[in-house]
C-alpha cells in the first residue's frame, strides 16, 4: 500500500458498519471523484490510502490493512462499472456496509504557458462521455486515461484534462478553463460543470467477519449466518 495521506476533515474517525473508519482505502490517484467521495466518509483521524486498482482496495479490506474501502459502482452516464461489480462477486470475505451518491463536476485543465494549441481532451471514458458536449463544442479528440486524476497528473502539451476540481491539489502547474474562455489563452481558474445532473454511486466496504463480530457480539463462522 502506499504512504496514508491524512484525511483534513475536522471531526475524528466516523463509525460505519462494524468499527471506526481508521484506515480507509481507495482508487487512487488522490484527485479522483473516488478520492472525493473518501473524504465524505472519513475523520479527522481518517487515514486516506490511495490504491491502484479496485481488487488492491478489496484485499486491503479482507487483509485488514484497511478497516475500509470506497469503490465506484455506478456512474449516472455509463452505468455500472464492472470492475468493480467483479470484485464484489470474487470477494465473499468482503461486504458493502454503506453508500453515497456525488454530484460529478469537472474542471479543465491545461497545461499553462504550453505554446502548443489542444487538440486532445484526456479522461476516463466514463468522465468523457460525462463530457460530451464540452469536447464536441471545441473540436477535441478523446483521448482515454486510467482515470480522471491521472488524465489531470500525466497531462501533456495539446491536452485538455478533464477532472475533479480536487486535482488542484496535484501541481500548481494545472490551471483551469471555463465554458466560455479560449482553451489556448486561459490564465486563471474557472470551474465549469459537464453535466447538470450527473450522479456517480460509491459503495463503502468493510471485512465481512468484522461485521459479524460486531451484530453477534463476538466471532461465528460466516456460513452459521
Amino acid at each position: 500500500m502506499s504512504a496514508p495521506v491524512p484525511a483534513a476533515a475536522p471531526a475524528p474517525a466516523p463509525t460505519v458498519g462494524g468499527g471506526p473508519v481508521t484506515t480507509l482505502a481507495y482508487l487512487g490517484p488522490e484527485g479522483s471523484f473516488t478520492h472525493q467521495a473518501a473524504t465524505g466518509w472519513s475523520g479527522a483521524e481518517t487515514m486516506l490510502v490511495p490504491l491502484r486498482t479496485v481488487p488492491e482496495v478489496f484485499a486491503a479490506v479482507a487483509s485488514g490493512e484497511a478497516s475500509h474501502g470506497v469503490v465506484a459502482i455506478e456512474s449516472s452516464v455509463e452505468g455500472y462499472v464492472v470492475p468493480s461489480l467483479d470484485a464484489i462477486v470474487s470477494a465473499p470475505e468482503v461486504v458493502a456496509v454503506d453508500e453515497a451518491f456525488v454530484p460529478i463536476t469537472f474542471d479543465a485543465f491545461v497545461l499553462p504557458g504550453s505554446d502548443v494549441a489542444p487538440q486532445h481532451a484526456t479522461a476516463h471514458p466514463h468522465g468523457l462521455a460525462q463530457c460530451q458536449g464540452f469536447v464536441d463544442r471545441h473540436g477535441l479528440l478523446p483521448v482515454p486515461a486510467s482515470s480522471n486524476a491521472a488524465a489531470c497528473r500525466d497531462i501533456q502539451p495539446g491536452q485538455v484534462a478533464l477532472g475533479p476540481p480536487l486535482c488542484d491539489r496535484l501541481a500548481d502547474r494545472l490551471w483551469t478553463v471555463g465554458a466560455g474562455r479560449t482553451l489556448a489563452t486561459a490564465d486563471h481558474a474557472v470551474v465549469f460543470s459537464c453535466t447538470d445532473d450527473g450522479l456517480n454511486r460509491f459503495e463503502m466496504i468493510e471485512q465481512l467477519d468484522l461485521l459479524v463480530f460486531v451484530e453477534f457480539g463476538g466471532p461465528r463462522p460466516v456460513a452459521d449466518q
